[in-house]
C-alpha cells in the first residue's frame, strides 16, 4: 500500500495539472511521468520529473512535480533549495497562479506561504495575505520569523494594535532584540502613544546603534524630538 504522504500528494498534483490552462491543462496521470524518472524513491522521482519537464520547457508541470518532490522529502534541503532557486531566478517569480497551484501541492511549506502572502500583498488581497501568515504562525508558534511578518502585514495594514502584538509575541520568543522594539516603537508614535514609542526606542538604541539606513534615521528622530 502507498504512504499516505504519497497518495495526498499525487492527488493533489493530478487535481493542479488539471485545473487549469496556464499549468497544466491535459489532465495527465501522475503514473505518466514514470519514464522521466530514473531514481526509484517518491521524491527523487518527482525531482527527476520535475528538472525533465523544466528541460522540456513545461515550467508550470516541472514546478509541481518539483514541489511534490519537497512535500515527499521534507528532509532533502537540496530539493528545497532547487525549487526555491527556481521560483527565485525565473520571471515566474511574481506569478501569483503558479504560486497558488504550488501551494495546493503543499499546503504546509512555509516558504511558499510566505511568497503567496508578499504577492496577495501586492495585489492588495490583504485579508488572503493575513490568513497565510497566521496560518503559518500557527503551524510554528515556537519560531520568531512568522510573527515578524505578521507584525510587518499589520504595519503595513494600518493595523497598529494588532502589529505591537504580533511583534510582542516575536520579542517574547527571539529574546529582546532592537527590530521588534523599534518596529514596536513605530507602532506606537503611529499610534500617539509618544512616550512609549521613546521609550521602547531608547531601549532599543541600547541594544544596537540606530541602522543606518537614512528612513530608519529620520523615523528614530521624529519619535525623539515629539
Amino acid at each position: 500500500m502507498q504512504p499516505v504522504a504519497l497518495r495526498l500528494a499525487q492527488a493533489a498534483f493530478a487535481l493542479a495539472l488539471a485545473a487549469g490552462p496556464a499549468y497544466g491543462a491535459e489532465p495527465a496521470g501522475i503514473d505518466t511521468f514514470g519514464a522521466e524518472a530514473v531514481t526509484p524513491s517518491p521524491g527523487a522521482r518527482y525531482f527527476d520529473a520535475g528538472r525533465a519537464l523544466m528541460a522540456r520547457g513545461e515550467t508550470g508541470k516541472g514546478f509541481q512535480a518539483l514541489t511534490v518532490a519537497v512535500v515527499l522529502a521534507p528532509e532533502n534541503v537540496a530539493y528545497q533549495t532547487y525549487l526555491l532557486a527556481y521560483l527565485d531566478n525565473s520571471e515566474h517569480n511574481w506569478d501569483v497562479s503558479l504560486h497558488e497551484a504550488l501551494h495546493a501541492v503543499a499546503p504546509a511549506y512555509p516558504p511558499l506561504l510566505q511568497r503567496l502572502a508578499k504577492l496577495y500583498e501586492g495585489k492588495a488581497r490583504y485579508g488572503d495575505a493575513e490568513a497565510l501568515y497566521v496560518k503559518w504562525a500557527e503551524m510554528r508558534p515556537d519560531q520568531p520569523e512568522p510573527y515578524a511578518r505578521l507584525g510587518e502585514h499589520y504595519f503595513f495594514t494600518g493595523r497598529y494594535d494588532d502589529a505591537i502584538e504580533a511583534w510582542s509575541r516575536h520579542r517574547a520568543l527571539m529574546g529582546e532584540s532592537d527590530y521588534a522594539l523599534r518596529r514596536m516603537a513605530a507602532a506606537h508614535e503611529a499610534l500617539g502613544h509618544h512616550d512609549e514609542a521613546k521609550h521602547l526606542l531608547a531601549k532599543a538604541n541600547m541594544l544596537a546603534p540606530p541602522p543606518t539606513q537614512a528612513g530608519v534615521r529620520v523615523a528614530d528622530s521624529m519619535i525623539f524630538t515629539r
